[in-house]
Formats: C-alpha cells, sequence, structure tokens
C-alpha cells in the first residue's frame, strides 16, 4: 500500500485536488500511489489532505496517517529524539475536513 507524502508550505485544496491524481499517477509509481499533502503547524500538529488512489479526495486514511507520522519523524530538523519513556509521543494529525486523529 504505497504513499507519498509530500510536505508543503501551504496545501489549498484547489490544489490539492488538481496535483493529487498527478502524484497518484507519476511514473515513479507504475501502480500509482496513495498521496498526503503535509502542512505542518508545529512540531506535534500536522494538517493533511489525503489522495488514495484509485478513490480521490478523501476525509481520512489510517495507512495514510501512519505514513505521515513515519515521514514526519524521519525528516523533522532537527530530527525527533527518543524519549527513553516507555509511552509513545503525542502527536495529532488533522486532515483537511479538520477530522483529527491522535497517536
Amino acid at each position: 500500500n504505497p504513499h507519498a507524502v509530500l510536505f508543503v508550505q501551504e496545501a489549498p485544496r484547489a490544489w490539492c485536488l488538481e496535483n493529487g491524481p498527478l502524484v497518484e499517477r507519476d511514473a515513479h509509481f507504475p501502480m500509482r500511489t496513495n498521496v498526503e499533502f503535509v502542512r505542518v503547524l508545529a512540531r506535534d500538529h500536522l494538517e493533511v489532505f489525503v489522495w488514495e488512489r484509485g478513490s480521490g479526495a478523501t476525509l481520512a486514511c489510517g495507512t495514510g496517517a501512519c505514513a505521515t507520522a513515519a515521514a514526519a519523524a524521519v525528516s523533522m530538523t532537527p530530527p525527533l529524539k527518543r524519549s527513553g519513556r516507555r509511552t509513545p509521543t503525542r502527536a495529532t494529525i488533522r486532515t483537511a475536513s479538520s477530522w483529527a486523529w491522535t497517536a
């Protein structure tokens, strides 16, 4: 279940609707891909516009939320550090529809 996670400064809905299908069908993804356009609002708060392959814009995607969190964890500057705690750090991922998911 491939995902392309793209970090963007701004992601107006019309822009995402125009570019979602272009990324989904890009030559780098011969079997197409899901696309997440992500705005970093804070180190623990991401806003995501979801484009699912074969479906188009959707209000949520569980694997997309996981892909977004993983991409953010490895690409943040400075990188996220392990706290040594056994409980995970909490972060909020909000889709463009204002639906919220906390992990």
